[in-house]
């Protein structure tokens, strides 16, 4: 017997004789090097990201409640989690401070992706730009972020249906038909993956904003004749408030003072009121990169003893198929094989398993980073 191709050929005959043996050495071995390539990195992604984000809005301001779950849902646009309301007169009162400011109110789906309702600008302050289109400019019309619109296939001109937020809730407005005004342009920020709509759009599937199907004798208009009640943006005129808007629900205002003196003097005005919050973005975000600092050296350690175990593993299955076959690895050595060959019939098998492992780490990278992404956003949110 001689030549590498016999070798492997002998080696790849082993492993099939004990492929469910070779598969859980391999698997466990995947699973202990696949853990820390997931977490670190991600972790370190998720983190950078968030700092830029966080720089882009000063001041929020919110009901009292949880500050990482505040910055989270209305700035990283990671999530609701119950996040409380307040009216949309808070909106009016920072504004009154001398700031710019920009309501967000958050809930629902369309499209498959988040929807969040906002004042017109609050996008491009998020970092949006639009691509195609324009901005918002009455109920029921929608800009998408750019993967929503590679995702879903929009362009400006489309139609995408709101996903109702509990099925079965009769207190619940149906969903309602938004009309694409405009495509946001790629910029890597979470505006990406959002479907972005006005306020009272908000309001509508809250049930309090109403529409009407118009007298059609009264149309100057002839294709409204045609209105469909579900699609807002057909007759926009049509549709009215049920209540004050001051008291309509949002749930927080981005606040934007030109510089770190106007932010500080809006945070001390605030302070003293018991019914808001005020936070600054970035100083959360500092407490949120140390909480997945700790999460991704919880990780490491876990995965370091997992190795250990794995690797003690390997050491005892080796030893035992070792023994098991000692009387056939012998027979090859009297047919005239050489020790080292012998050997290399052992370090093919070893090798093939390690092969196989590097196959079922890097799909394991591939289909869990984003679940543990969006499992690290909900678990902060929710603390």
């Amino acid at each position: 017997m001689s030549g590498l191709a016999d070798t492997m050929w002998l080696a790849w005959a082993s492993l099939r004789a004990r492929p469910w043996r070779a598969f859980a050495l391999a698997w466990a071995l995947a699973v202990a090097g696949a853990l820390p390539a997931i977490v670190e990195p991600l972790g370190a992604r998720v983190v950078a990201r968030w700092f830029a984000q966080a720089e882009a809005v000063p001041v929020v301001v919110g009901a009292p409640g949880s500050a990482s779950g505040l910055v989270l849902g209305v700035v990283l646009l990671a999530g609701e989690a119950g996040l409380p309301t307040v009216p949309e007169a808070v909106a009016t009162e920072v504004a009154a401070l001398g700031v710019p400011v920009g309501a967000v109110r958050l809930g629902g789906r369309a499209a498959g992706h988040a929807l969040v309702a906002a004042d017109a600008d609050v996008p491009s302050r998020l970092g949006g730009r639009l691509a195609v289109g324009r901005v918002v400019a009455v109920v029921g019309e929608a800009v998408v972020g750019a993967s929503v619109a590679a995702a879903a296939g929009l362009s400006v001109g489309d139609a995408v249906m709101t996903e109702p937020a509990a099925v079965g809730d009769p207190s619940g407005a149906p969903p309602l038909r938004l009309r694409v005004v405009g495509v946001l342009a790629p910029g890597g920020g979470p505006v990406d993956g959002v479907v972005w709509t006005s306020l009272e759009t908000a309001w509508a599937l809250d049930g309090a904003l109403h529409g009407h199907a118009p007298d059609a004798e009264d149309l100057l208009e002839p294709s409204l004749a045609a209105f469909d009640p579900a699609e807002p943006a057909a007759a926009p005129a049509t549709w009215h408030l049920h209540g004050a808007r001051q008291d309509q629900r949002i749930h927080a205002v981005l606040a934007f003072p030109p510089d770190a003196r106007a932010r500080d003097h809006l945070l001390g005005a605030l302070a003293t009121r018991p019914d808001v919050m005020a936070v600054q973005p970035s100083r959360v975000v500092t407490g949120l990169g140390a909480q997945v600092a700790a999460t991704a050296a919880l990780v490491r350690g876990v995965a370091l003893l997992v190795g250990l175990g794995t690797c003690a593993l390997a050491v005892l299955v080796l030893a035992l198929s070792w023994q098991e076959r000692a009387e056939a690895l012998a027979l090859l050595h009297r047919l005239g094989a050489s020790r080292g060959r012998v050997l290399g019939v052992v370090a093919a098998e070893a090798a093939g398993v390690l092969a196989l492992a590097a196959l079922l780490a890097v799909a394991l990278i591939a289909a869990l980073a984003p679940a543990v992404e969006a499992a690290l956003l909900a678990g902060l949110g929710a603390g």
